[in-house]
């Protein structure tokens, strides 16, 4: 009897603790930037940018890592300025006005002294995506300058732009010195952007490459456990509360086996067999069934919790595979959307096929 008062009890604190984790998760997006946002008032001005970091930049840039799955938070476009006063003759670096991106730059260039940065409207994407989704285009880089004189954006006769590698998908380099702009290639990594910056000429850095090693895949990691993590946590609410009204059972690992995937996927990514984001969810998801079915074998899971963590196991592999596109730096735009096409129906069927088990109540015996 006091057991089971106990588990009451203890049932009662988990669901507690689950609310209120999604609630101010929730509270704290509502501080985010809205898509779309319409920025007013855009002056004509340089505006300084205080090289120093401040507490609150640090804040702001660990929510935005930690919740990159969603648009976090940006910076009014505009062209920036650092040091004392305002210098056409320094180098200006364009960017997107995500957060994370500009604290990034910041801080790696922060004893370098005086430079200028051109934040674009990037409707809050960092730069790979957005160039990826034609928002670092040429038009949101013109729109910027033309809000500018000549004569502010540079002494001489064509205005030099560093570009940061990775925008070129949106960008067109041919279209933009038609336009008397000097677009120069930056590297890919901001960290790399002081040795850049401190050899004249500038040159082009095109035979930079991504690498996506392990450090980078670990770095994705907590980012894609947040975003399993909330996902799953809703789902076992509704779980949890089914449970108090209709007696239904709480399936085996509904959030364990999304928070091993999102753990495993990343890490083991280059060893995983498959050359496209779901197949290496399928892969990986086959592999965690098989040991499913050892639990299964040594008397842990019982028939029916087997049948529901195998379809869950596969259909939640697939999703975080889909999704992970989104967070590494080798995927491909026009690729990922044919892979969505070909495997979401394979996920739904998944999931429609956990619904099932927990409908009928023959496969629970």
């Amino acid at each position: 009897m006091k057991a089971a008062k106990g588990s009451k009890r203890q049932s009662r604190v988990q669901l507690i603790l689950i609310i209120v984790f999604l609630v101010l998760l929730q509270l704290l997006r509502l501080t985010y930037y809205r898509k779309g946002t319409s920025w007013q008032a855009l002056e004509d001005q340089s505006r300084p940018l205080p090289i120093g970091l401040k507490w609150y930049d640090f804040i702001l840039a660990f929510i935005c890592w930690m919740d990159s799955f969603v648009r976090t938070y940006a910076k009014r476009p505009g062209l920036y300025y650092t040091g004392k006063q305002y210098d056409s003759s320094t180098p200006i670096l364009v960017t997107s006005n995500y957060h994370l991106t500009i604290f990034s730059i910041l801080w790696h260039i922060r004893k370098l002294g005086s430079f200028r940065l051109l934040i674009i409207d990037t409707d809050g994407i960092n730069v790979w995506c957005a160039a990826g989704k034609g928002q670092f285009s040429n038009q949101q880089i013109l729109a910027v300058l033309k809000r500018y004189k000549h004569d502010v954006l540079t002494g001489q006769g064509k205005i030099t732009l560093i570009l940061p590698k990775l925008s070129f998908s949106g960008v067109i380099l041919q279209d933009l010195k038609k336009e008397k702009i000097n677009p120069i290639i930056g590297p890919i990594y901001a960290k790399d952007l002081p040795t850049f910056l401190s050899v004249l000429p500038y040159k082009d850095q095109d035979s930079d490459c991504v690498d996506f090693n392990l450090a980078t895949r670990v770095f994705t990691c907590l980012p894609g456990l947040l975003q399993v993590l909330t996902i799953h946590l809703k789902l076992l609410l509704v779980f949890m509360l089914l449970n108090k009204t209709l007696a239904v059972e709480i399936p085996f690992g509904l959030v364990s086996i999304p928070l091993i995937i999102a753990t495993l996927y990343p890490l083991l990514f280059p060893f995983i067999p498959g050359t496209q984001f779901a197949s290496k969810g399928v892969w990986l998801g086959a592999f965690i069934s098989a040991g499913l079915v050892a639990l299964f074998g040594l008397g842990y899971i019982s028939n029916s919790q087997l049948l529901f963590s195998i379809f869950y196991t596969l259909a939640a592999s697939i999703f975080f595979g889909l999704s992970y596109t989104g967070n590494s730096a080798i995927s491909n735009y026009s690729k990922v959307k044919k892979e969505v096409v070909r495997f979401f129906p394979v996920e739904v069927l998944f999931y429609t096929l956990c619904l099932v088990t927990l409908i009928y109540k023959e496969v629970w015996l």
